[in-house]
Order: C-alpha cells, then structure tokens, then sequence
C-alpha cells in the first residue's frame, strides 16, 4: 500500500473526482462564506510574499473552479508546489489541462478574476511516488508573469536550525475541522525541529539539510487543509526566501483526529535540496535562483 494512501488524508491533498467541501470560485466577493486566519496565524499581504499563488481545479462537469493548494511563482513562467497537489487520492496525476493558477494575489479569487488565471501547459515531477519523497511539482504556465503582477521567489541556500525564523503562508483552513478555507492570505511563524518524532514519522527524513524539513508543533501555529504546496520562508537581505514547500503532517498521538494544529509534527519539502533539479527543468542556471547573503 502506497504512503500516499495512507496519509491521503493529511494536510491539505487534492481530491480531483471530489469537491465536497472545497472553495468553489464565487460570482464576487459578497458570496465568500469562509474562515478568517490559518491555523495560529495572522493576515498578510502580496507586499511580503509577491509570489504567492493559488491553484485552481476545473471541474469540467461542474463548470466550477475549485481552491485546493497554494504555491510559488519561482520564474516568469514557473510555478513551484508540492506534488501532492496535483495527483488526486488514488494518486493519479491530474492533467495539466484542469489545472489554473491565480498569480500574486493575496485574496482568493471571484468570478470575475478568472479571466487572469493562467493556464498550466507542462506538469513537470521528480520521480514522485508518495507524500514523504520528492513532494515537489514544477507547472509550466502559457505564458509569462509581468513584474507588475508577481516577482519570483528565490531559493533560502543555507542550512535550517531551531533558531532560524521561519515562517509559513497560505489559504488554509483555521483548524483541522473547519469546513472553509480563508478567503485571504495568512501568515504564522513555525520552527525547525529535530529529533526522534521527526524520524518516527517519516523513515527518509535524518536531519533538516536533506531533502525535507521538519516541524513539531507545540502550539497552534501551523499550516493545514488549503496551505499544502505553499511557502515556508525566512527572510534574506529584506526578503522573504523560499525555505520549502508545505507538504504533510499528523498527529503525533495516532489515536488524536487533526493531522494539523497542536501536538502534530510536519514535514516541508526543502527547495534548496531540489533547486538544481529546478533550474534544469527551467533551463537557468541554479544561482539565478538562490538569495545569497550580502553584509
């Protein structure tokens, strides 16, 4: 049985044959019934994450565009999220063609902004098979991002430790049970952790230098359902650097129901692991796209 099965359920995975639930693109903003804040969190703005992305799914029967992942404009004409957010449960790779992406915008969209929603014209993996190993997508768009729309994120280069400020964005719900995400951009502070839970939960994570970063959650704060494919950054020379990218969590007490929130451990895809790959697929060199410390 694939992981991705069982963790199916964990933070924020997109279910293409079933919307139940889901933000559903409203005719404007006096229709959106929805929740304030992530988890633990407080409002943003574009200002500070002005490559935040959300991901759309149409629903070709519906004739409907469903909110499911946050993401990252990581080029003019990329898109970086967590792989997850593009297969369904049964971990079937969602085509391309479904896939919309509202770029830049810190308020998620009605119906009169899906006329600037750009379309995905590639779905690029790498070597995905379940949500603890390489959670990382690249979507090519159909065209490329202005600067007056969106700035591209650039990759954090350096090593994560519990006393690295971080923190981590998105539209996700304000708790577990909650039935809405939140119509805005959120924001809330989260801190790398090491030890024997981080290794319990997931086999292929050792330190925070590999491949993904790990989190146990203490507190409130923390990213959830809507969140996944979002940004876990600290800042760099003023800006706000892409550390990672939300991928899963749980209960660090199986017998507990939320898989985010308090006593819950999760896990990030480390970009910098990744940001070779990245600049190979895009075609740029790899230290166009990493922040490098200036004095």
């Amino acid at each position: 049985m694939k992981l991705a099965l069982l963790f199916s359920a964990i933070l924020g995975g997109v279910i293409a044959n079933n919307f139940e639930g889901k933000y559903v693109v409203p005719e404007s903003e006096a229709d959106i019934h929805i929740q304030a804040n992530i988890i633990g969190g407080s409002p943003s703005s574009k200002l500070y994450y002005p490559y935040i992305t959300q991901l759309y799914q149409y629903d070709e029967e519906r004739k409907k565009y469903y909110f499911t992942c946050t993401a990252s404009l990581i080029n003019e004409q990329y898109v970086v999220t967590a792989a997850h957010c593009v297969h369904d449960e049964e971990d079937n790779e969602i085509p391309g063609k479904t896939i919309f992406l509202n770029i830049g915008q810190d308020k998620l969209a009605v119906n009169s902004d899906i006329k600037n929603f750009y379309k995905v014209t590639e779905v690029i993996l790498n070597d995905y098979t379940d949500l603890i190993k390489n959670d990382i997508a690249l979507l090519k768009l159909d065209r490329k991002v202005p600067a007056s729309v969106a700035t591209p994120a650039k990759v954090y280069p350096y090593k994560v430790n519990s006393n690295t400020p971080l923190e981590v964005a998105g539209f996700g719900v304000t708790n577990y049970f909650a039935k809405f995400v939140s119509s805005t951009l959120q924001k809330t502070r989260v801190s790398a952790s090491t030890g024997l839970k981080c290794r319990m939960f997931n086999p292929f994570w050792f330190n925070n230098s590999g491949s993904s970063i790990c989190s146990i959650n203490e507190s409130e704060n923390d990213a959830c359902q809507g969140d996944s494919g979002g940004p876990l950054v600290a800042k760099l020379n003023g800006k706000r650097t892409l550390v990672g990218i939300t991928s899963w969590g749980m209960n660090v007490n199986l017998s507990k129901l939320n898989q985010c929130g308090n006593n819950t451990v999760s896990f990030y895809t480390r970009s910098a692991y990744y940001v070779k790959w990245m600049a190979s697929k895009i075609g740029v060199d790899y230290t166009d796209m990493i922040e490098i410390y200036k004095k």
